[in-house]
């Protein structure tokens, strides 16, 4: 029984910057028109790239399956609709 001992070690997590909130958004409503045709939608500020994740409606998006991001510019892909009024898009990412 001794292979399957699980042995806890304590260790120190580094320190978290008390500027985080400078750096990290959160729930940012990307601009541009939902009018069941626009598919571009620009973001207030740069961002680290890869950090961008895009939510519709409260469900995740995939990078470039159903966005292509270039700069502060989102644009939908083939395979996502166009939104409509009610569509909530939102946005969470690392600023630049």
């Amino acid at each position: 029984m001794a292979d399957n001992a699980v042995t806890l070690v304590r260790t120190t997590l580094p320190a978290i910057p008390v500027d985080v909130q400078a750096y990290y958004r959160a729930n940012v409503v990307p601009a541009g028109a939902k009018d069941d045709g626009n598919k571009k939608y620009t973001l207030p500020e740069a961002i680290v790239a890869g950090s961008l994740q895009l939510f519709c409606n409260g469900v995740l998006l995939t990078p470039t399956t159903d966005y292509i991001i270039s700069g502060v510019t989102i644009t939908l892909t083939t395979d996502m609709f166009a939104p409509s009024a009610g569509t909530v898009l939102l946005a969470t990412y690392i600023k630049a």
